[in-house]
């Protein structure tokens, strides 16, 4: 004879499928975006390719390839968050109609929101890379500019050697 199911129990798991739900949401946001990004810099790649701009079109190509490797580890926390989804609605249906009592322990753990926590932090680290790039990048572009400017001050002759 099935245990009663306690009124908590039940709210603690719809509960549960509500936050699945939302993870849910946000794992499909996250893909659509990368997805996206994957569609530009695959079109900035061509565009550089036709211009014979073949550096810019190997890395906007390499900038594509990261974004679709996201959207695929996206899409798979998506399919598991949707099968989640589905799972928990299944025991409250079944715990409503009072022929299970779930072992909420079991159910209420999330193993996906460590998964999409850890993607968070690594597209965090990756950005920050590209950013601490983008400044060294600009900085020897800086440096590069201000020895031109001095050797343009000098009439070319250094200097330091004299």
């Amino acid at each position: 004879m099935p245990r009663s199911v306690r009124r908590q129990d039940l709210v603690a798991l719809h509960q549960a499928i509500v936050d699945a739900a939302k993870a849910e949401h946000r794992l499909h946001s996250l893909l659509d975006a990368q997805k996206i990004e994957a569609t530009r810099w695959r079109e900035r790649a061509d565009w550089a390719s036709a211009r014979a701009e073949i550096q810019l079109a190997l890395e906007a190509h390499q900038r594509a390839e990261q974004h679709s490797l996201r959207a695929t580890r996206l899409q798979e926390l998506y399919q598991e968050a949707g099968s989640r989804v589905r799972a928990l609605k299944r025991h409250l249906r079944e715990a409503e109609s009072g022929r299970e009592s779930p072992d909420l322990a079991v159910l209420l753990a999330d193993p996906l929101e460590a998964r999409f926590e850890t993607l968070q932090r690594e597209e965090r680290l990756e950005q920050e890379l590209a950013d601490l790039k983008a400044r060294l990048g600009e900085s020897a572009s800086e440096a590069q500019s201000s020895e031109a400017q001095t050797r343009e001050d000098t009439g070319g002759v250094d200097r330091g050697t004299s």
